[in-house]
């Protein structure tokens, strides 16, 4: 599909450019009209993207795309299921996901791919499958320890079974501490069903991997004591997996996993990163402070997200999937602790084959080029009416007005 253009001329909303892209952009606008989406930038002037809500919202992002050219599926050497997280690591890109192979019987293991590739114009390949050492024993990126494999817990009894739990890592956002030659890795350890919908969270922590990729990474002991020594917080605790950035020598986090997924923001000295007591609650009046209990809820967003600081904009910018909407969203605002703008859609995929179902969407700021002017994002698509099936990622190019 060729990329699409929306401008506004005097009260009208029209298409410019070649006829293709006309009926591309009159299709998108009908699409956002029976979904309540409603342009009304002859009323405000300059809400040109198509808003969550019924209406022009009335904080709009600070910036708007002003075309998406889509790339197509990315050429990974996986068969992934889920994530897509990534991190620039020197010259390369590493890029983390729960992938579909052999390495545990009947259910996704984490994986990883690197690519130096940082041009992603034409696509990004070649985009190779990171592979351990020696490919031993269970050869996936955050094994499970040998008390996690045990028969104690009832889970590696049933793993032929379809219907049984069974415990998953998953990972989340990365960061890479250049001062201390590593990347952290969050992640999720879940006990995973069939029906997602009965999935249970048992916590969330770092894993960390020395930033020449060598070896694989490791999950320290960051819990003294108790049944879960590698989590820094447990099943009642916030879930460190949504999206992760540095600013300042400290390590923010965003934790979705509110009513309505609803966004608290934590953060961290870089350095300390491993210690549960160097976390900090953002506050509903501004504090950092170590309770959860009345940190501030800054928007509604998704389990799986980008948040980045874009010099285009000198905003942040937050990207997520809404997928009941079938729709890429953003948010912004001028500092992590907010405000935030009301949700924008970004980027809607054709539905050339049937609903669609968005997932795990987000912006990719190593590969941004022109200092932000141009950015990338990726997303699973998905047919709507298969929840198991995943679709495939795939990529876009944002060219931001």
């Amino acid at each position: 599909m060729p990329p699409v253009r929306l401008m506004a001329q005097g009260a009208v909303m029209v298409t410019a450019g070649h006829p293709s892209d006309q009926r591309a952009s009159r299709s998108m606008l009908d699409g956002a009209w029976r979904n309540g989406h409603v342009f009304k930038s002859m009323l405000v002037g300059a809400c040109l993207m198509a808003p969550l809500a019924s209406g022009c919202t009335d904080d709009p992002p600070a910036i708007r795309a002003a075309e998406a050219l889509p790339l197509g599926a990315l050429p990974l050497e996986l068969d992934v299921v889920q994530g897509g997280h990534s991190v620039r690591v020197g010259k390369r890109a590493l890029w983390v996901f729960r992938a579909d192979t052999d390495l545990r019987a009947g259910m996704p293991a984490t994986a990883a791919a690197v690519t130096a590739d940082l041009d992603a114009r034409d696509g990004l390949s070649p985009f190779a499958a990171w592979e351990s050492p020696g490919k031993h024993d269970a050869d996936e990126l955050l094994p499970l320890d040998d008390h996690e494999r045990g028969d104690e817990h009832g889970y590696a009894a049933c793993v032929a079974v379809d219907d049984c739990p069974r415990l998953s890592l998953w990972p989340g956002p990365m960061v890479h501490d250049r001062q201390r030659e590593r990347v952290l890795i969050f992640y999720r350890k879940v006990v995973q069903f069939e029906d997602s919908a009965a999935n249970q969270h048992v916590g969330s922590s770092i894993a960390v991997w020395r930033d020449d990729l060598a070896g694989r990474p490791v999950r320290p002991e960051v819990a003294e004591g108790g049944a879960e020594p590698t989590l820094l917080f447990g099943a009642d605790g916030p879930r460190l997996a949504a999206a992760a950035l540095t600013e300042d020598e400290f390590v923010y986090a965003f934790a979705c996993d509110g009513k309505r997924g609803a966004c608290r923001l934590l953060r961290s000295p870089l350095a300390t990163a491993l210690a549960r007591d160097s976390w900090r609650f953002l506050g509903a009046e501004g504090e950092w402070t170590t309770a959860s209990r009345g940190a501030a809820e800054l928007f509604e967003g998704a389990p799986a997200m980008s948040v980045h600081h874009s010099p285009h904009a000198d905003a942040f910018v937050a990207v997520y999937a809404d997928s009941e909407q079938s729709a890429v969203v953003m948010r912004t605002a001028p500092r992590l602790q907010g405000p935030w703008s009301d949700a924008a859609e970004l980027y809607r995929p054709e539905a050339s084959a049937g609903p669609v179902r968005v997932r795990d969407a987000m912006l990719h700021p190593e590969l941004a080029r022109d200092a932000g002017a141009v950015d990338y994002l990726t997303f699973f698509a998905g047919p709507r009416d298969l929840p198991l099936d995943p679709g495939v990622r795939q990529l876009v190019e944002i060219h931001w007005e």
